[in-house]
């Protein structure tokens, strides 16, 4: 569904207009808080609230943040952005960046698969874009259940809106207070816990390509007092329904991209999304492109006809595609394209989801100790239409061998398969099949379904022990089930190896090569339907199930430790132990098996166990009363944190932060630290995953130190995946800031921070080239000198009988998972020349700095409340390296990268119930360096800038706080419209590499929503 965009704006101005009628009562105007708050809220009185709470960034209760800045979103500013997960309102903030293989978002980059690894489509935050594995979330500041197969993630949408409180956010690192993953930063949520009564909530949001959603939500609280203790309870639950997104219902997601000067990805080369007759392609029998039709690369296309019956062809039937005339062609007649079909008229970008979500927190004060339970709980299941049958983001290719009825001899059918060696006989015809259009009424609909259900449960008591100490100790419980290739019941796999390596024919295959009286044969020419006979012997399934446990103890002690004449000392002291376990199987269809015999691959199980100890230290050096010039406070803080893991050994972080209040209106504030995170437990395990891929290549001349093969090539085995000798990832953290709220300007705060990230050992690749179809490393000796680290000369010792002892220095990359043979046996060990390693590395680096600022402002006036709130995150320097010891290369503004402008701005009114804020969102220019070549003309787009992008979204709400009729219509009640991308400013045409060429838009820094449309309503009881 597509707005018009006239007719929309003036429904928005007659809504808006009617709610400012409907005021005929001023109620004194409340304070308003900046719409893109920071701990600071506008109010100042609100910031001394804060400071009182806040517990996120330390371990130490009652103390003001020290040397860092938190970003602060409290409950209106949540509800005030109109969208419906948490991970969508994070993703609004500047600091919050998307990078190519650095993020989780639900969307996918294609309908069949997902960018990265991500194949669960689940959402995580990425702070600075440096990496989703940077940022750690909490819950109520604990941690949380990772998720994931083959690798391991915290999912960003823990909790339902309907339960939050306010949402913390800290751009720095802080591993010396919670160990892992705190490298850019920490965000954490924090759950309503104090509610007394009943609130019924729904909104509908509807956008423009259909992909609507509904959530329903209701919370319960109540406290009482006994006479041991008081006490209270808060439960939250929230459905979620969110329609599929069709990509073909957005011109710009569609595989052709012609009009907007890309290519037709439909088709390239031999790789094509045939439509219901399909194709036959025969390579062009010079080896050279086909000038009649480039697009198709070396090959000659055939379409061939309608064929419901079945009929045996001729080459009369078929039509050879020509752009333009006929001349030479081998039919008598031609067709101008092959057989098509636009791919993504059938998958979806985002696909449909259903989500329950429930969080129980329950408290009781038994004397002086105070007992909680924090338990949160969420089941979602997705379903992604793809075109294919699994991971295919095309339709596969089966074959008409020599000597079928079916085989039709074209031009080159017969041909050397490899000349000047072997002499020319007559070779398979390679056939463009539709699966999709030969799928019966009733049939499994193509589909990846991602079922996921976590939970986490921490118990825990607070008591004071003696003096001014308090001791506190939790036990966190979670388990994580999900799913990530999961086609159950409508796989048919269209590969042509076995587990093994060796080329096997699928279930597709088997029947068309059977004979042709046989009742399952197929004919490959045929448009009729899959027969259920047929049907019931390819289709299977992929399943890639992982389970992921967690049990995390905590126990600490914190208060006073002397006092100095600026104020108490105060220290922290504690332990944690920390088991994990992570468990996957997988299991498919494989060749040469039919698709009902399921063949397990994966069966790992990872473990890991952590110890860690604690301490922190809060100083305050100078206070007011002290009277000392140019200093109203000083206090200092530090942090120790040490860190043992049972799988790859021991590491010790330390955090050391000031804050300087100068004057009454100017501040001061600096922090330096370390940081690391572990490995996911997935990440370590080959078993997990791990590719080997064999293929044979002609050195380049200079290549030397490797053995050959008789005719002087080599056989290569390239891995990939996951890799047993990963380090963990360290971060040093600096950053120095100021804060000036003048008291000659009431209602003014100006904020700005300086950070300075090295991020080293990152996980990443090598960046090797595979030497599958081409030489890679072994192309040149200045290449094989560049990864000579990650290139392993194979030299095994003949055993006499046929066999070798292997070379042992290749032991460890025999262990792979799954093998494809393109053009060697893999798992032929004996006859392999070189390693290339491919797999993850604990080798990549990168450098950020940059300055993130705010300005706030609000006033009173005699109809309202205004505030105005800019932030902006600035990076001025982002470089990485992905090979130890290469030079840093800048990573900045350009395609797939950080980009360093991006901000976020609001003007709010508020006149008692009613207020209306207008957002800004703007994400600066780059450079798409990854410019397509376009097939037709063969002419590569030149480099060009990437314009600006800005957009507005609009809130609008009425709320009437609960009364003391608690059952009064009118009180309790909250009734807001959002208009996200208000204008429905379509994001820069950008046609890349990088981001494919079935889209010319960048996924990855813009996104590809429209305007969309929320109501909600909220009656408190």
């Amino acid at each position: 569904m597509k707005i018009s965009g006239t007719g929309w704006r003036a429904s928005v101005a007659t809504m808006a207009l009617g709610l400012s009628l409907a005021q005929t009562n001023q109620v004194k105007a409340q304070d308003a808080k900046g719409e893109e708050a920071e701990t600071e809220s506008i109010a100042p009185e609100a910031e001394e609230e804060y400071s009182t709470i806040v517990v996120t960034g330390s371990n130490i209760s009652g103390v003001k943040q020290v040397g860092s800045e938190t970003v602060v979103l409290d409950r209106e500013q949540v509800l005030a952005t109109g969208k419906s997960t948490v991970a969508e309102v994070l993703r609004t903030l500047p600091q919050v960046q998307n990078a190519s293989a650095n993020s989780f978002t639900s969307t996918v980059s294609g309908g069949n698969s997902q960018g990265g690894s991500n194949v669960t489509r689940g959402n995580s935050v990425n702070l600075r874009g440096v990496g989703q594995g940077a940022t750690l979330t909490l819950v109520n500041g604990h941690r949380i259940t990772p998720t994931g197969t083959a690798t391991a993630f915290s999912e960003a949408n823990q909790v339902p809106i309907a339960a939050i409180e306010r949402i913390e956010v800290i751009a720095d690192s802080a591993s010396a207070i919670y160990g892992s993953d705190a490298i850019a930063g920490v965000i954490n949520y924090v759950l309503r816990k104090d509610f007394e009564g009943i609130e019924l909530g729904g909104s509908y949001t509807f956008g423009d390509y259909g992909n609507d959603e509904w959530t329903l939500s209701g919370v319960v609280g109540t406290h009482w007092s006994t006479s041991f203790g008081d006490g209270n309870i808060i439960a939250t639950f929230e459905y979620l329904r969110r329609e599929p997104y069709l990509r073909g219902r957005n011109q710009r997601l569609r595989a052709d991209q012609r009009p907007f000067r890309g290519n037709d990805d439909r088709v390239n080369g031999n790789v094509a999304t045939a439509g219901l007759a399909g194709n036959i392609y025969i390579p062009t029998a010079d080896g050279l492109t086909n000038p009649n039709f480039p697009q198709g690369g070396a090959n000659t296309y055939y379409v061939l006809p309608d064929n419901p019956t079945g009929n045996i062809l001729t080459i009369d039937d078929l039509q050879e595609v020509q752009l333009s005339g006929c001349m030479g062609a081998a039919t008598p007649s031609c067709a101008s394209y092959p057989s098509l079909v636009d791919r993504s008229d059938f998958e979806d970008f985002q696909g449909s989801l259903r989500r329950k979500q429930a969080t129980i927190l329950f408290h009781q004060d038994i004397g002086e100790i105070e007992f909680y339970d924090e338990f949160f709980w969420t089941r979602s299941e997705q379903f992604t239409r793809t075109f294919a049958s699994g991971n295919q983001a095309t339709n596969p290719t089966v074959q008409v061998q020599p000597g079928s009825p079916y085989y039709l001899d074209l031009p080159n059918a017969t041909r050397s398969p490899f000349p000047p060696f072997v002499p020319s006989f007559p070779q398979p015809l390679d056939v463009q099949f539709n699966l999709l259009a030969r799928m019966p009424d009733g049939a499994p609909r193509f589909g990846n379904q991602n079922p996921d259900e976590s939970f986490n449960n921490t118990f825990g008591a607070r008591a004071p022990v003696f003096a001014n100490w308090r001791a506190e100790a939790y036990y966190t419980f979670g388990k994580n089930k999900t799913c990530g290739v999961c086609y159950l019941g409508n796989y048919i796999t269209l590969e042509r190896t076995n587990l093994a390596g060796i080329s096997a024919a699928s279930a597709l295959q088997q029947l068309i090569d059977l004979p042709v009286d046989d009742p399952l044969h197929l004919n490959p020419f045929s448009t009729a339907p899959f027969t259920e006979e047929q049907l019931d012997y390819i289709l299977g399934t992929n399943s890639q199930y992982a389970q992921n446990w967690s049990h995390d103890f905590v126990a600490k002690l914190d208060g006073k430790l002397f006092e100095l004449p600026a104020g108490d000392v105060r220290a922290a002291f504690g332990g944690e132990y920390y088991y994990g376990i992570q468990k996957l199987q997988n299991a498919a269809n494989r060749p040469p098996d039919p698709g009902p015999v399921t063949t397990p691959d994966a069966n790992a199980r990872t473990t890991r166990e952590q110890y860690a100890a604690f301490g922190e230290v809060y100083l305050p050096l100078v206070s007011q009363d002290m009277n000392v010039p140019l200093v109203q406070e000083l206090t200092l803080s530090a942090a120790l944190r040490y860190d043992h893991y049972s799988d790859f050994g021991s590491t010790t972080n330390q955090k050391i932060s000031a804050t300087w209040d100068v004057t009454e209106d100017f501040s001061l504030r600096g922090s330096w630290g370390t940081s690391f995170r572990a490995p996911g437990l997935p990440e370590l395990n080959a078993g997990v995953f791990s590719v080997g891929l064999g293929s044979n290549i002609m050195p380049g001349p200079g290549i030397t130190g490797f053995s050959t093969q008789p005719n002087g090539s080599m056989n290569v085995l390239f891995i990939f995946g996951n890799n047993p000798n990963l380090k963990p990832e360290e971060g040093t953290n600096w950053q120095i800031g100021g804060n000036f709220t003048p008291s000659s300007v009431p209602g003014l705060r100006l904020s700005a921070t300086y950070y300075n990230l090295h991020y080293k050992n990152k996980l990443g690749t090598a960046g090797v080239p595979a030497p599958i179809f081409a030489p890679g490393p072994f192309a040149s000796p200045e290449l094989l000198a560049q990864y000579s680290a990650y290139v392993i000369p194979v030299n095994n010792t003949p055993d006499g009988m046929g066999g070798c002892m292997v070379d042992p220095a290749i032991e460890e990359f025999t262990g792979f998972l799954y093998g494809a043979n393109l053009g060697a046996n893999p798992r032929d060990f004996c006859n392999l020349n070189a390693v290339v390693d491919g797999r993850t590395i604990s080798a990549a680096n990168t450098f950020q700095d940059g300055i993130d600022a705010s300005i706030n402002y609000y006033t009173d006036t005699s109809i309202g409340t205004l505030s105005f709130n800019v932030s902006v995150n600035k990076i001025l320097t982002n470089e990485e390296r992905t090979v130890e010891n290469a030079p840093m290369i800048s990573a900045l503004d350009t395609i797939g990268d950080p980009i360093s402008w991006r901000g976020r701005g609001s003007v709010s009114f508020q006149n008692g119930p009613f207020s209306a804020t207008l957002f800004g969102n703007y994400i600066g220019s780059y450079l798409n360096d990854q410019p397509i070549t376009l097939r037709e003309t063969g002419e590569q787009l030149p480099q060009a800038r990437v314009p600006s992008w800005t957009t507005f979204d609009l809130n609008l709400s009425y709320t009437l706080p609960r009364g003391t009729e608690r059952w009064s219509f009118s009180d309790g009640i909250r009734f807001s419209v959002t208009v996200s991308n208000l204008f429905d400013n379509d994001p820069p045409i950008v046609l890349s590499t990088l981001t494919g060429g079935s889209s010319s838009i960048d996924l990855i820094a813009h996104n590809a929503f429209g305007r969309s449309v929320q109501v909600s309503l909220t009656k408190s009881f």
